[in-house]
Parts: C-alpha cells; structure tokens; sequence
C-alpha cells in the first residue's frame, strides 16, 4: 500500500508545509470547481428548458384558440354555402374572430416560426379564404378551412418542439402535453369537422354517397381518438392527480356527449332524416365542442403551466441550495484547513523553540500543546526525552563532582605520599653516609690490621 502512494510521499516530503496546503487546497478547489459546475449546468439546463416550455405553453393556447375560431367558422361557411343564409351574419362575425385570433397569435410565435414556412402558409391560406371562400363550392371551402386548420394542427406541433414540450421529461406534465398539444385538439378537430360537414348536409337536406362514406369514416376516426383520449386522462388521473380530479366530470361525461352527437349524426345525416334545423345542430355541436376546449383552458393548461412552473422554482431552489451548501462546505474546509495549517505551524514552532532550549543546556523548558493528534504525541515524547536527559545531565554532574572531589583527594595523598618520600629519601640519603663513613672506618681498620699483620711477619722472620 505504501509503494502506491510513493510517489505522493515523494512530493510531499519535498514540500514544506505551506505549499503542502496549498496544493492540496487547489486540488480540492479544482474538484469542487467542476462538480459545481456540472451541477449547475445540470439545474440550470433544467431551468432553461422549463422556460422554453413554459413559452411553448404561452403560444399552444392562442393557438388552440386560433383553431377553435377557425373551426367554427368552417362550420358557418359550410351551412352558408349549403343554403342556410340565416348563418350569414354570424359568419361575418366568426370571420372577424378568426382574424382576431390571428393577429393575437402572432407576437406570441419565437422569431424563427413567424418568419418560417408554416406560419406564413397559415396566414396566406386565411387570406384566400376571407377573400374568396364565398367564391368556392362548399366542399372546397371545407376542404380549404381543413387544410388552414390543419397546418395550424401541424405548427402546434412545431411550437412544442420548439420549445421542448415534445421532449418533457417528467411523466405527469408529459401527458398533460401530449393531451393539450395533441389528443384533445386531434379530436375536436375531427368533431370540428363532422360539425362542418353536417351542418352543411342539413342545411342541404341531401348527401351524396362519397359523403355517406365520409361522414361514415369520420365517426369512426372519432371513437378512435376518444378512446385514446380516455387512455391519457387515465394517466393524468394517475399521475397528476390534481389536475385528474378537476377532470373528474369531464371524463366522466364528456365522452357521453361525443356519443350523443355521433347519435345525432347517424340519425340526422346517415338516416336522412334531416328534420333539426342546420342552426341548431351547429349550435348543439358546438356546444359539446367549447366544452372540450374549455376543460383545456381551464384546467389542462393551467395545470400544465403549474407543473412547469413548480419545476422551475424546484429546479431553482435546488439550484441554489446546492451552490450554498458547496460553498459553506468549501469555506467551513478552508476555515479547517487553516486551522489545521496554523495548529501544525504552532506546535512546529513550539517544539523548535524547545529543541533550542535543550540545544542550550535548558532541560526545565517544557512544550504544552493542547493539540490531541500525532504531533501532541511527539511533543509529549519530546518532554520525556528532555525530562530524561535532565536527570542524566544532573547524575554526570554529580558523577563529575565526585570524580573532581576524588581527583581532589588523590592530589592530596600524592602530595603526603611525596613529602614521606623526600623524608624517607633523605633518611635514606644520612643512612647511606653513614654506612659510607663505616665503610671508609672498616677500610681503614682493614688496612690497619693488614699492616699489623705484616709487621707481624716481619716479626717472626727477625
């Protein structure tokens, strides 16, 4: 383990304490830097995109608006021209709506879609039929008002992909978009046009076989997208369940009243009975129509305009909430690591001015540290080892004064030891002269004997 950390080791054994905290405040630095970052760009994407669809949500409702008046003036026309003149002025008025919706809708539209195809083909295709709309037969007019209320089907589409909504990312919101942006206008399209279509015939009194088949179809097309609009307010009941019970009696009854229009058609148009006036069936269509709108007024968009919003302020305060804590943590480790810098740099301190000390010969010089960590440990050992060698430095001392005590005494015994010597020398010295002055006395009576001895001889020879 410590071979794979050599290299770290290496580093910071070359490093003095400060730079050893600086390197490692700039790593953590660097770290913080770039999860924050990713962070916030994370939240803040999250942000951006819930705006961008709350602005996706503030053009699909003059735009469903824009398409509710167009729709009933398909309607209008469709009776007008089929004969039922008595429609006439509150066509004119329609059309004066639906003009109104128009421009209404237009500084809602970003830049790019007001400029772009779709939009300007909406515009140009309405002016064709306020222009000459009464000119054309009724099935062209319906057929052109379908096509218009088609492309404006077609821009809201563009408008929630523009904006995001197409790709929202939390399931209960989604299918709030995907019924506002798409279920609910598909279908009260298709009943928008069996409105059209059958206003025209009972004002008529007559169809014709490709109508028959038509209208046929049409009803068809229609149970089919109420059924797929039941399945979505299944899921808004599911997972948005505010917005589900606000829905209630709608889901409840508004699929009954598609029903009894469809009724109403099989009887009036397929059964050629025509015996309701054009007006009335317009009006009773109409009716449950506006009643498919309105649930999206005032409640879908609403809701959705909530959910997003609420995301927005979620998204925002997480937001905020992540870059106070990273920065409280960031301060609160960098209040610690000075801390712990000057608390190092303390006992550091501490324990060179002991070693100075005891450097001096001052062993009384003790380090108190209040910290608890491996350097207080070093500072406690290190009063040990002065303590210790305090007490070896005062039995040297004492060893040495002893010892100078004996060295003192040892002179002194030479010096005795010296003056008995220079006393026994000169006793030895008065000794040797006297033995000297016997020997010279015993030579002499050596001498004299030898010349007694002589004359003795001579003697004895006379």
């Amino acid at each position: 383990m410590r071979a794979l950390f050599a290299p770290a080791i290496g580093l910071m054994n070359h490093l003095r304490y400060p730079r050893k905290f600086a390197l490692l405040g700039i790593v953590v630095l660097v770290a913080v830097l770039i999860l924050l970052t990713n962070l916030y760009q994370q939240l803040q994407g999250t942000i951006d995109s819930t705006q961008q669809e709350i602005a996706g949500v503030a053009q699909i409702l003059p735009a469903n608006r824009l398409i509710q008046e167009l729709q009933q003036h398909r309607g209008l026309s469709s009776g007008y021209l089929n004969g039922n003149t008595a429609l006439g002025d509150k066509r004119a008025e329609k059309e004066k709506a639906a003009q109104a919706a128009l421009e209404a809708m237009e500084p809602h539209l970003s830049p790019a879609l007001r400029q772009g195809e779709s939009w300007q083909g909406i515009v140009k295709a309405w002016a064709e039929i306020r222009a000459q709309g009464l000119t054309w037969s009724p099935q062209d007019n319906l057929k052109r008002h379908t096509a218009l209320i088609n492309k404006a089907l077609d821009l809201m589409i563009l408008i929630a992909d523009e904006s995001n909504l197409t790709l929202d990312p939390e399931i209960h919101s989604y299918y709030l978009m995907d019924t506002v942006v798409l279920r609910m206008p598909l279908l009260l399209e298709k009943l928008g046009v069996l409105r059209g279509a059958g206003t025209g015939i009972i004002a008529k009194k007559d169809i014709v076989e490709a109508q028959t088949i038509f209208i046929g179809q049409l009803m068809a097309e229609i149970k089919a997208n109420l059924d797929t609009l039941n399945t979505s307010m299944a899921k808004i009941n599911k997972y948005a369940p505010a917005a589900g019970a606000s829905l209630q009696g709608f889901r409840e009854h508004y699929p009954e009243k598609i029903q009894a229009i469809m009724q109403l058609a099989q009887s009036e148009i397929l059964d050629r009975t025509f015996q309701m006036d054009s007006q009335a069936y317009f009006a009773q269509a109409t009716q449950v129509i506006d009643e498919g709108y309105n649930a999206m007024y005032q409640v879908l968009i609403p809701e959705l305009n909530r959910a997003l919003a609420e995301r927005e302020t979620v998204a925002t305060r997480k937001l905020w909430l992540h870059l106070v804590i990273s920065l409280a943590a960031f301060v609160v480790f960098t209040y610690l690591a000075v801390g712990a810098y000057y608390s190092i740099q303390r006992t550091i301190q501490d324990m060179m001015e002991g070693t100075e000390h005891l450097a001096k010969g001052d062993f009384s010089q003790r380090i108190t540290l209040e910290s608890r960590d491996e350097l207080g440990d070093v500072a406690h050992h290190f009063n040990d080892m002065t303590l210790s060698l305090g007490e070896l430095v005062k039995r040297l001392k004492k060893d040495v004064e002893t010892l100078d005590q004996a060295s003192g005494n040892l002179a002194e015994s030479s010096g005795q030891i010296a003056q008995s010597a220079g006393v026994q020398s000169e006793s030895a010295s008065s000794m040797a002269a006297a033995i000297e002055e016997m020997t010279v006395g015993v030579s002499h009576i050596a001498s004299s004997a030898q010349e007694d001895r002589n004359l003795s001889e001579q003697s004895a020879q006379v």
